[in-house]
């Protein structure tokens, strides 16, 4: 019976010397891509951090000033739109028609 179990057990090392080499292999390989991830993360975290702060004080100032600047422009244009394409050609309309009568 001794003789079985020496058997088995003589067997069975290399058996269990490939698996566990196998698992070493997995160890290795899933501490390299744990390293690369904590890598990648760790610098996501710099420049998160080096990213600027929200702005909270003086917001809706600086925010009234530049839609006021857009709304003054956008206006401005439009004005002069409509003089050259509409009050003008309304104005020479005017002029033929008087210019006959």
């Amino acid at each position: 019976m001794c003789s079985i179990k020496a058997r088995m057990a003589a067997a069975a090392r290399p058996q269990l010397r490939g698996l566990l080499a196998q698992s070493t292999k997995v160890h290795a390989t899933s501490m390299a891509v744990f390293a690369t991830v904590n890598c990648l993360l760790c610098s996501i975290k710099a420049r998160m951090a080096a990213a600027a702060r929200p702005q909270l004080r003086g917001l809706l100032a600086q925010s009234t000033k530049v839609h006021a600047i857009g709304m003054a422009v956008f206006a401005t244009v439009n004005v002069l739109l409509f003089k050259y394409f509409v009050r003008d050609a309304r104005i020479k309309k005017y002029e033929d028609f008087y210019k006959y009568v």
